[in-house]
């Protein structure tokens, strides 16, 4: 079976037959976004400081090893930019996994919908699963491992206040395929460390720059700082 693309005046063609189905698409997809050319969204103007961010998160998650499955961990205290900081990554990163999945608020979903909830979440962003009617824990847990064992997945956990909401997601490096990325946010340092992560990032304060220039975009709705705001903003500050 072969596949072929016409794509800006290039014709591509792959030979399938006899070959590991998801290895093949990734080399396809890796291809077509060679020839196209991937354009990482662009920021908002609000959002100050997190290029650089994004970047020594991006070196901490080893994106072009393939071998093995990482683990990283994000911290911080409440309000420094943590669920920004990993939303951003996950649009940046995402297109070079075959799933993904973004749960922004995993304690929130434990309170409402229990364990079985964050189960279909999973599944629904993973897998499209949308309308999931089982309501046996053992075969979300079953349906999890099964459906992403051997895929490359990326997968985000944010807002997490406890190791337990982790160990009982069915969702572990030991399940995921090679190159697969783990990310789990929390403001408890504690909880990244007994679950395990390979490496915790910790979330620095801003700059003397970049604080400023976030004080001018608040207090005076600029997109640069004015010379004569500086005294006044430092003594504030």
């Amino acid at each position: 079976m072969e596949g072929r693309s016409h794509t800006s005046g290039q014709s591509l063609c792959w030979d399938l037959r006899d070959k590991p189905q998801y290895a093949e698409i990734e080399k396809i997809a890796e291809e077509i976004i060679n020839i196209l050319g991937y354009k990482f969204p662009s920021l908002p103007k609000d959002l100050v400081g997190i290029v650089s961010l994004v970047e020594e998160l991006e070196n901490h998650l080893l994106l072009d090893s393939v071998d093995g499955v990482r683990v990283v961990g994000i911290c911080g205290m409440g309000g420094i930019g943590k669920t920004t900081l990993a939303t951003v990554l996950y649009n940046k990163i995402s297109h070079q996994f075959h799933v993904c999945c973004l749960i922004d608020d995993l304690s929130k979903i434990y309170r409402h919908d229990g364990l079985l909830g964050a189960q279909k979440q999973i599944l629904h962003q993973t897998l499209g699963e949308e309308r999931l009617q089982t309501c046996n824990l053992h075969n979300t847990s079953n349906l999890i491992q099964s459906r992403l064992h051997n895929v490359k997945s990326l997968i985000i956990l944010d807002n997490v206040d406890q190791v337990e909401q982790l160990e009982k997601l069915a969702v572990s490096r030991e399940w995921l395929g090679a190159g697969s990325r783990i990310i789990i946010v929390s403001r408890d340092e504690h909880i990244l460390k007994e679950y395990g992560v390979d490496v915790v990032y910790k979330v620095p304060l801003l700059n003397e720059t970049d604080s400023l220039q976030l004080f001018s975009q608040k207090a005076f709705k600029l997109d640069h700082v004015m010379s004569s705001y500086d005294k006044l903003a430092f003594g504030i500050l």
